[in-house]
């Protein structure tokens, strides 16, 4: 009789748990696993975490660029010294564990805002303030409040994990289609690794998919966006550029999806006005893209970003391939090739400092959902936009090869060097708008039920990575 009512119950919980609409699922396991993510990874273990709370921090201050020629910052002196007071020397080292009465004894740490010495931040010193919103307002209430330093740095992380869960939420409630694709490439254990900390690639991730989402919206319908949807495409698209330059290609994607067709053109006057309405918003949201990227480039030209490794010359790059375009291209596609199946596994998630690999099935499972997601998810697009789009995608992606190799590639190497899976998480959704053949809400709904131990399988992975049992 007992086993009858408990499975009926459960029972009961799983036809609830199904009806459940998948923004909310989303913010139901984002807020649980981010969390969880949040406090058990050991402070400054998600790459240039230290770097990324300084520029918080500098920003906090007020310096919006920072030195000429140094990329650093007159800062607290404590924030050299909570660096190494808990962590330092466990990335790439998995044989290290992180010790809890560190982190403990860290949080007796204080701030001393007055007590400055000079602080290096590295190849993150040229990065736009904007980017760093929700960290900077943690760390200014950390300030007001008084807090400890180590608790103003969970804090932060606590506020960048909040705002991506905002946002992609937003996004998956407003994207017409490809919903379930959507909460599946987000609740990647990467993603959530990278917005449960001092990272911006949370703040990216989240306004990257919103977006999309939006864009898709406007596309799918028949009236044409009004003035405060214009305006907020521009938002969108000054806010992508000012993330990171290469990602202003990203913006195209309006070219592609609210660009008049021709039979628009022909059908009468009011039909030309739109058209020539909508061409003109869209090189102005363009245009501001590129000026704001161009602009933030010129502030900081002082900063070389090449010298933190040896044997960089971009400009000696740079012209290497205008002398051999057909080598160099071949030489990037030959590099994705070498590197796809790695950038993949970092892309679903290699934690920590890249050292933390998660268990195979998890890896496997991921691609499959992945992949049955965004088939099974619809998609109304013309096969033409399908194509261009898909294009769009293959192009963003050779852009940022073609960056790394310019700023992070050693002269007369073979391949490119300084590749993570990270960098493509944004460039996602355009993948989504690229495919789709069929619609199955039945099967899109078990979804997130199988992605719940999916991500118990990172949490035990991070847990045995950074403490012993």
């Amino acid at each position: 009789m007992l086993i009858k009512k408990i499975c009926g119950l459960f029972g009961s919980a799983l036809k609830l748990l199904r009806t459940l609409r998948p923004e909310a699922w989303f913010l139901l396991l984002g807020a649980l696993f981010g969390s969880a993510m949040a406090v058990v990874t050991p402070p400054f273990q998600v790459p240039d975490e230290a770097n990324h709370f300084n520029r918080a921090y500098s920003i906090s201050q007020g310096e919006i660029v920072l030195g000429k020629e140094t990329g650093g910052a007159f800062m607290p002196k404590s924030l050299h010294t909570l660096f190494f007071a808990v962590s330092e020397g466990l990335q790439f080292h998995p044989e290290r564990k992180q010790d809890p009465k560190r982190l403990i004894q860290a949080l007796r740490i204080p701030l001393r805002q007055k007590e400055k010495s000079y602080i290096l931040i590295g190849t993150v010193a040229s990065y736009s303030p904007v980017i760093y919103a929700p960290h900077v307002t943690a760390i200014l209430l950390g300030r007001f409040l008084n807090l400890p330093l180590l608790a103003t740095f969970y804090l932060a992380r606590l506020f960048s994990l909040l705002f991506w869960l905002l946002l992609t939420a937003a996004a998956i409630r407003v994207a017409p289609y490809g919903k379930s694709f959507l909460l599946t490439a987000s609740l990647m254990p990467m993603p959530l690794f990278l917005a449960a900390s001092c990272s911006p690639d949370g703040t990216i991730l989240g306004v990257s998919a919103l977006f999309f989402a939006f864009l898709f919206r406007l596309s799918l319908r028949p009236t044409p966006p009004s003035r405060g949807e214009w305006l907020l495409l521009a938002f969108f698209c000054g806010f992508l550029a000012l993330c990171k330059s290469l990602y202003t290609l990203l913006t195209a994607s309006l070219v592609v999806l609210l660009l008049p067709k021709p039979r628009d053109v022909l059908e009468g006057p009011s039909a030309r006005g739109f058209s020539a309405r909508t061409l003109r918003n869209i090189l102005l949201c363009l245009g501001l893209a590129l000026a704001l990227a161009c602009l933030w480039a010129w502030m900081n030209r002082y900063i070389p970003l090449y010298r933190y490794v040896p044997q960089i010359d971009p400009s000696l790059q740079l012209r290497r391939a205008l002398a051999d375009p057909l080598g160099t291209l071949a030489l990037l596609f030959s590099s994705l090739w070498e590197q796809g199946l790695g950038v993949f596994r970092q892309m679903v998630g290699v934690l920590g400092w890249v050292d933390t690999v998660l268990p195979m099935p998890v890896y496997t499972a991921y691609s499959l959902l992945l992949l049955g997601s965004v088939l099974l998810d619809g998609n109304p697009f013309p096969l033409a936009v399908r194509l261009t789009l898909a294009l769009l995608f293959i192009g963003t992606l050779l852009a940022v090869y073609f960056g790394l190799y310019l700023v992070w590639t050693p002269v007369g190497w073979g391949r490119v060097v300084g590749t993570q899976g990270r960098y493509f998480l944004p460039m996602l959704p355009l993948l989504g708008g690229a495919l789709g053949l069929f619609r199955c809400e039945r099967v899109c709904r078990w979804i997130p039920l199988l992605l719940i131990p999916l991500l118990l399988l990172a949490m035990k992975s991070l847990l045995f990575r950074y403490y012993a049992f």
